[in-house]
């Protein structure tokens, strides 16, 4: 009990850090851009930079951390690259450092989430009293806080202060994974498994691969929306400290779900839980489509319960009950990769262009239908609940 309790501490800190960390990198991203001058089909080729370095950053991660197991040091690793091109991009502001920004520092802020949330739900395997969702919650409820606080603050004082706020909250990440102990690998002197090993066991688990697809397909209109939703506040006449508003109500409504996420998949089981979240992934962006001002997107954050906060601590939890303890930071990672970095990489100059063309809300209706796509292959192709495979 002591054990657990420690652990979750330690996480649930490292989850408030980290969440507040990623709107000043991730969630105010294009409004930043916006400021410098550029318009969305540029801020669209940086995100296709970001994506085709979590192309590459991502799996590469999750083999190594599969691989040698030592979270406490990737954490070190990517804090320091993270701090030092928000140093850079804040003094030395160009094309080609906007560029290097995303690629580097948006791109290891999304795989330190990627270790925090394999680091997590290995050490729930080794600690079954751990509760996912209960962590989870903190880093909602800490979105809810900073988003809102530090969209005002870029509002009133500029952007320059993500310096410092950024530096402060890595610390505590660092000081987090301190704090933690790495998991145990399957047996104390083996290493895991090698790169073609556990892509080989990926490739042969069907319903790993069917939950993978039909992710990537929901996802496209999850990044549609997230990657351009700044602009699309301002379309309607909002600030950055309308998206820090926009992001708060998300997730204070996020954190209420994901704290009790347990509870619901006990209601509900495996397979709705899924199906009730993809079908939230395209209510959501469809309804901030159509919404003609700021308060009606405000209005929006309300379908945020049956969206990310069932899909993002479902995405774990799936992932934990179809793939052995060995690959599941490989199988995480991959995961990550194609519902963020390879739909970033394919599809944001597209996104740009149209949004650019037509407008940011035609744009993200557009790629909203794309969530029921996935909800349907779901219900076709998933096996039940209690027929997920999982090859030894």
């Amino acid at each position: 009990m002591e054990k657990q309790r420690h652990l979750e501490k330690w996480f649930s800190v490292y989850e408030i850090s980290y969440w507040a960390l990623s709107f000043i990198t991730d969630g105010a991203y294009g409004s930043y851009l916006k400021s410098l001058g550029y318009g969305e089909a540029f801020i669209g080729k940086t995100l296709t930079a970001l994506g085709l370095a979590s192309l590459i950053l991502m799996p590469l991660g999750g083999y190594i951390a599969d691989r040698v197991g030592r979270y406490r040091t990737l954490t070190a690793v990517s804090s320091v690259l993270i701090c030092a091109m928000l140093f850079a991009v804040s003094l030395f502001a160009s094309d080609a450092m906007v560029y290097l920004y995303a690629v580097i520092g948006g791109g290891f802020t999304r795989l330190l989430s990627g270790f925090l949330d394999s680091w997590i739900t290995k050490m729930s395997k080794e600690e079954p009293r751990l509760d996912y969702g209960r962590i989870r919650s903190m880093g909602s409820i800490s979105y809810a806080i900073s988003s809102p606080l530090i969209g005002n603050m870029f509002t009133r004082l500029g952007y320059r202060i993500q310096i410092p706020l950024g530096a402060v909250l890595l610390v505590l990440c660092l000081i987090c994974s301190a704090k933690l102990r790495d998991p145990s690998l399957e047996e104390e002197e083996e290493k895991g498994p090698s790169f073609r090993e556990a892509m080989g066991y990926l490739l042969g688990n069907r319903t790993y691969l069917v939950f993978l697809g039909c992710s990537f397909i929901m996802n496209m209109s999850m990044q549609s929306m997230f990657g351009f939703i700044g602009l699309r506040i301002e379309e309607v006449g909002g600030t950055v400290a309308s998206l820090g508003t926009f992001y708060f109500a998300l997730a204070l409504i996020e954190f209420f779900v994901v704290r009790n996420y347990s509870k619901v998949l006990a209601r509900l089981g495996m397979r709705k839980t899924v199906l009730l979240g993809m079908f939230g992934t395209f209510l959501k962006p469809f309804l901030v489509s159509i919404a003609p001002s700021v308060p009606w997107i405000y209005c929006c954050a309300v379908t945020q319960a049956i969206s990310l906060a069932l899909t993002v601590p479902t995405n774990a939890v799936y992932q934990g009950r179809c793939v052995e303890k060995r690959y599941l930071s490989t199988a995480l990672l991959v995961m990550q990769t194609c519902c963020t970095g390879l739909i970033t990489f394919l599809f944001s100059s597209l996104f740009g262009r149209i949004a650019e063309q037509y407008g940011c809300g035609t744009m993200i209706r557009i790629f909203s239908f794309f969530s029921l796509i996935a909800m349907v292959l779901f219900w076709i192709l998933a096996p039940k609940d209690g027929e997920e495979e999982v090859i030894e």
